[in-house]
């Protein structure tokens, strides 16, 4: 059985390497449902990640990254007809990134249902998908039928949309097919503009009102430097985060989810039962998390561990 079961894109991050007169680029792996595989994994729980490669070098250099960060890769298909997607990541100040993709036709678009190993979703604890597997077909109807069956076994379905609107056809579609499977959701992490987007409402809290009536428990809006809100039934409750020096914020959205979900499921109860207080200090932890894989190059490489994070909260000052 596993804690936490991903699925969704696994692409290889080209990063600039500071200073470098040559214009050199250090190759990562990435996409945002395999960071965030890899960031519960460094904190302990148990990992699988459910996806399509490409059946060329940089599908297997992402496998091989997977499991030395102990991250199940028996449902990773390789496609040989496909390649596998790559992004390229301009760093701007403040580490923050712009993302060049070269997806068109990838691999991790042609996963079917029928190339998904079921008894990992059945048996896991919790399942999470982002957007990027719902903008084409198989992979659209595919993760339908992945998280329609979490639900039914009664798992906790989490969600990340990562909206990247270049990758779309149109906002319009773009806001139905994000849209389209919240009302399966237990979790849901947005940045600001996702939010805004998806909500259609620069209101928050009308915005978590219509959230709340579709079925989700928790929910989660990263804001940066600034922290997060974190909202429930029980509250809504802005929570400040750490002074960094940001490097490359890449990768430090998913390490803060990773976090925050570690924390929902060491405390043993069901998501809608932890009280305001207990959310406020989970996100406090998942914003440590987070900052401290803003303050170093690609994702990967700066996810943290349980004791990195609760030595860089006894360290550092909240703003």
């Amino acid at each position: 059985m596993f804690d936490f079961v991903s699925m969704g894109t696994l692409l290889v991050d080209f990063t600039p390497v500071e200073d470098s007169e040559k214009n050199l680029l250090v190759q990562n792996a990435g996409g945002a449902t395999a960071n965030l595989a890899v960031a519960v994994s460094r904190l302990g729980l148990k990992s699988a990640f459910i996806g399509k490669t490409g059946d060329d070098r940089f599908g297997h250099f992402l496998k091989s990254a997977l499991e030395k960060e102990n991250v199940d890769t028996s449902n990773l298909v390789f496609d040989d007809c496909h390649r596998t997607a790559l992004a390229f990541i301009d760093l701007h100040r403040r580490g923050s990134g712009k993302y060049t993709f070269y997806r068109s036709q990838s691999a991790d678009m042609f996963l079917k249902y029928s190339e998904i190993n079921t008894e990992l979703i059945e048996n896991c604890r919790v399942f999470h998908f982002g957007s990027l597997s719902l903008i084409s077909e198989p992979s659209c109807e595919a993760t339908i039928n992945a998280v329609k069956l979490a639900k039914r076994n009664n798992k906790i379905v989490t969600y990340d949309p990562n909206y990247r609107e270049s990758l779309w056809h149109s906002r319009d579609e773009a806001f139905e097919k994000l849209n389209m499977l919240v009302n399966y959701c237990d979790i849901i992490k947005f940045s600001e503009d996702e939010f805004q987007f998806m909500t259609n409402s620069d209101n928050l809290i009308r915005g978590v009102a219509n959230l709340l009536k579709c079925g989700v428990k928790i929910i989660l809006i990263s804001q940066g430097a600034n922290g997060c809100i974190v909202a429930s039934r029980k509250g809504i409750q802005q929570i400040p985060t750490h002074k960094i020096d940001i490097v490359d914020t890449t990768g430090s959205g998913d390490a803060f989810f990773g976090a925050f979900i570690y924390k929902i499921l060491s405390g043993g109860k069901n998501t809608e039962d932890y009280s305001n207080s207990e959310l406020c200090e989970f996100a406090r932890f998942a914003n440590a998390g987070g900052s401290i894989c803003a303050t170093d190059i690609g994702a990967l490489p700066a996810m943290p561990d349980v004791d990195a994070i609760n030595r860089f909260m006894a360290e550092n000052t909240i703003k």
